[in-house]
């Protein structure tokens, strides 16, 4: 674990592919928005796959009271993502 991710701390202002593969920034997503960042990684389970990007989407869209971007930084490749 890095020493500089804690709690009150600013998150690093990562560059990443997207899934159309344009790299983008957090700070670019974000812009003067609140943001929720979700950390995921893929993988089956026998009993379902694991709660990830659209679990949380669905607990941010019933929330009428919360106003953000919703970012997802998977470990998951590009077919895993599409999947």
């Amino acid at each position: 674990m890095r020493s500089d991710i804690v709690p009150g701390a600013t998150f690093p202002d990562y560059e990443l592919s997207d899934h159309t593969a344009k790299r983008r920034k957090l700070s670019e997503l974000q812009s003067q928005h609140p943001m929720v960042l979700v950390l995921s990684r893929g993988g089956f389970l026998p009993q379902g796959p694991p709660p990830g990007p659209k679990a949380s989407c669905n607990s941010i869209a019933n929330s009428k009271s919360l106003n953000c971007r919703l970012v997802t930084i998977s470990t998951d490749n590009i077919t895993e993502t599409n999947e």
